[in-house]
């Protein structure tokens, strides 16, 4: 959840194990044609693979731009399980800008 400073008891192994459980019975009515996850670090790529026995992530959609940082380590994670990486706000620029960082 987004609010997982505010209530780090929301943001467990545990819980997201319960909820990628849930998207993949609703997988197994043919209710969705495919599910993924949002802002997943390779710990929690980990920890839903550990219960994913209908099916894998599809897809793991990341704010990804020039000032995001250095992500690379989930873009590997996410090839190695074969997870497509999408990047949201890809347009978006450097989070703080000063002149002289332009071309």
């Amino acid at each position: 959840p987004s609010d997982w400073k505010e209530s780090p008891d929301r943001a467990t192994p545990e819980r997201r194990q319960e909820e990628w459980k849930a998207l993949q019975d609703i997988y197994a009515t043919g209710q969705a044609r495919s599910i993924g996850i949002s802002h997943y670090c390779p710990r929690h790529i980990d920890d839903v693979l550990r219960v994913s026995d209908i099916v894998t992530p599809s897809v793991n959609q990341v704010e990804y731009h020039v000032g995001s940082g250095d992500i690379d380590h989930v873009i590997e994670k996410c090839r190695q399980h074969n997870i497509t990486f999408m990047s949201f706000s890809s347009l978006c620029g450097p989070c703080e800008y000063e002149p002289q960082d332009s071309l």
